[in-house]
């Protein structure tokens, strides 16, 4: 498909978008939906309405994840949110790559910068990386992201935040059994069951996911149960159990490719990659407690405690890693509430403790038989966050202060002496993180907000390693918007404009024959407009569109390296697209069928600092089409889907300053699958 035809399509769908939105304002029925309406979140620590909330914040519903989505991985699930880019969907070894406001992008694998929750407990360990292998897209019953940032509120690498709930307790007893096939040999199962009574209800989960991959070298296979029980012990105390297991046997890395190896190409893998059997395999367990007491209308207390093991082993192309790890954390907090004729005010105080242990082993890898040891070393992090979160509601004015101060303590205790060096080294920070939220409601449904936050981000453990003197980021944003809901409830607008100035943010270089490496720029900034629209133009129609149009660029950037000195100062950072759009049309009958046709444009973006080359833009298309039959107790929904409609030839992740740089996406595609519900 030509550039021009692209942009064709896509002006096409946002007049069509446009007309029906027009065309919405026209309607006199009142009919009240449940996907527009304000839900309450708790992403500042206190209970509020997400309109009302004095920050940038999407709620992705249910049926938005679950109706006719392939769900195999979970940037289907948060296509459709602006200032949010997913990366890797279709590398398993590597794992997703979320990028908030460009926190994130710096990640060669998995997740960095954004704080990651899953049913409560935080799939984020102490340094910053999160890894999503646990979270099951074919469960999910809700996502809210909060785009603003939450160093404030959540402490250490939390350029925004990701809630993902999955557990549905309820006392009506309900299940499905689903089933997934698609291209490229994939097959899905997966079972979910829920039910109880007053006094106990419980939820419980299961899927097996495998596929070949489009890409040669891309196979994996996936286990993964999580469930829980909620015992509301008495009116004013309940109790929540978690559980989570996964276990992923085997999930290959294709890898990244040249340009030219593109053009020769697009499925096939990395010759070195392939005769390394360069992948992954892992498991991860994880338990978890939560207790609610309220003692007054006035003081309630909430403690959460948990444990992760995670066991690793990757295959990299030259390297063999052993990792074992442990991390345990807990939350203690308290809530005052307290209302007059004037003031609504609540104080939420609390602490956060976490500790992660990470036992490391390096080998040589030989065409994917471990070989003789090189690095043994035990990498150890641990934080103490203690935080005040308080809330005036004056009238129709509500002002949110909230104050974090963090103490992190870093160590890597060399136990491979072989080497004659000893590279064992300690770092401790402390950090102080204000923010300050103040929204105004001239009317009930119309919310007028600015905020202002302070961000700080150590490096992880690994990245701490392998690059030598890397200092922690430190950003403050500055940000105001505006969120609307008509008064029939039938369209949701929001708006936000933010800026971002970073110092010493992390940049990422990536090597053929060693792990990642990073360094610190100088000083950055990141500017941005987001545009999100809902519309249920009837009972059956409803219309999602978002933009986002962004600036990142390097202010101060030297950087020696080896015998040559660059300056990247005023760059492109590299990584971010700065422009993306989304747009789709949602159609539901909710005793017979629904459908859904959209795209996400996304421009070009640079691959590496000294912006010499960057990738073409393109547009994603995707159809999904489903029915729910009735028969007797049991509902039968076949469920069928295209992805990359348009068949863009496109790249599901770029690694930025890299020699091998593209990882190509999948051409056009198709699933189907059958769901009994009852």
């Amino acid at each position: 498909m030509t550039k021009k035809a692209r942009h064709a399509i896509l002006t096409v769908l946002f007049i069509a978008a446009q007309t029906c939105l027009f065309a919405q304002q026209n309607e006199s029925d009142t009919l009240k939906i449940n996907d527009l309406q304000p839900v309450t979140v708790t992403a500042y620590r206190l209970e509020t309405s997400d309109l009302a909330a004095p920050i940038s914040m999407s709620v992705i519903s249910k049926s938005q994840l679950q109706n006719g989505t392939q769900a195999m991985a979970l940037d289907e699930s948060l296509l459709s949110v602006p200032g949010l880019l997913v990366q890797n969907g279709s590398n398993f070894a590597q794992d997703i790559k979320v990028s908030i406001r460009g926190f994130g992008a710096r990640s060669a694998f998995g997740i960095r910068g954004v704080k990651i929750i899953l049913d409560g407990f935080p799939e984020t360990a102490p340094d910053g990386t999160s890894q999503v292998d646990a979270i099951d897209p074919t469960a999910l019953t809700s996502v809210s992201v909060v785009r603003s940032g939450t160093g404030g509120l959540y402490g250490n690498a939390s350029g925004g935040y990701i809630n993902f709930n999955s557990l549905d307790f309820s006392e009506k007893t309900h299940g499905e059994l689903r089933g997934l096939f698609g291209g490229f040999g994939t097959f899905g199962v997966n079972g979910k069951i829920a039910g109880g009574s007053e006094h106990f209800q419980y939820s419980f989960n299961s899927s097996y996911l495998e596929s070949d991959g489009y890409r040669k070298h891309s196979g994996f296979k996936n286990i993964l149960v999580n469930g829980g029980v909620l015992v509301p012990i008495d009116s004013s105390l309940s109790l929540k159990l978690v559980a989570t297991y996964v276990n992923s046997p085997e999930a290959q890395d294709p890898g990244a490719l040249t340009e030219s190896d593109v053009d020769g190409s697009r499925k096939k893998a990395d010759g070195t990659n392939v005769a390394q059997n360069v992948g992954e395999e892992l498991w991860q367990g994880r338990v978890g407690i939560s207790i609610n007491k309220k003692f007054s209308p006035h003081h309630r207390i909430n403690a959460n405690f948990f444990q992760t093991n995670r066991s690793f082993t990757a295959l990299l192309r030259t390297d063999y890693v052993e990792l074992e790890r442990n991390y345990t954390g807990g939350n203690f907090n308290h809530t005052f509430e307290s209302q007059n004729e004037r003031i609504h005010y609540t104080l939420n105080t609390g602490i956060d403790i976490s500790s992660q242990f990470d036992d490391r082993k390096r080998f040589d890898n030989d065409e994917g038989e471990r070989e003789g040891i090189f690095e043994n070393q035990l990498e150890a992090f641990s934080s103490t966050g203690i935080y005040a979160v308080q809330s005036f509601e004056i009238g129709k004015l509500n002002i949110v202060p909230s104050l974090r101060l963090d103490r992190i303590n870093m160590e890597v205790k060399d136990r491979f002496l072989d080497d004659m060096t000893d590279d064992s080294f300690s770092e401790t920070y402390n950090a102080f993180n204000p923010s300050l939220g103040i929204s105004y409601m001239p009317l009930k449904w119309l919310n007028l907000y600015v905020n202002g936050s302070r961000n700080f981000e150590t490096p992880t453990l690994l990245e701490a390693t392998v690059s030598d003197g890397l200092k922690p980021q430190v950003s403050k944003t500055l940000e105001i918007g505006m969120k609307w809901l008509t008064a029939n409830g039938k369209l949701r607008i929001e708006l936000a404009a933010y800026r971002i100035w970073l110092n010493k943010e992390f940049i990422s270089y990536n090597s053929d024959s060693a792990p990642s490496y990073y360094v610190n720029a100088g000083k950055s900034k990141r500017n941005g407009i987001e545009l999100g629209i809902r519309s249920q133009i009837n009972q059956f129609l409803s219309i999602d569109f978002n933009t986002t149009i962004s600036q990142n660029k390097f202010i101060d950037f030297k950087e020696l390296r080896g015998n040559l000195y660059n300056d990247y100062s005023g760059k492109t950072t590299p990584g971010l697209p700065g422009k993306t759009a989304y747009l789709a049309f949602n159609i539901d009958f909710k005793k017979s069928f629904y459908a859904s046709l959209g795209s996400q444009y996304t421009s070009s973006l640079f691959i590496g600092n000294d912006n010499e080359v960057k990738t073409e833009p393109y547009l994603y298309g995707f159809f999904r089409l489903g029915a729910q039959i009735q028969e007797g107790p049991i509902k039968i929904g076949p469920f069928f889907g295209i992805n990359n409609l348009f068949n863009a030839k496109y790249y599901s992740n770029i690694r930025i300053n890299s020699f091998r740089t593209y990882e190509p996406a999948a051409p056009i595609n198709f699933y189907l699958g059958m769901k009994f519900s009852f």
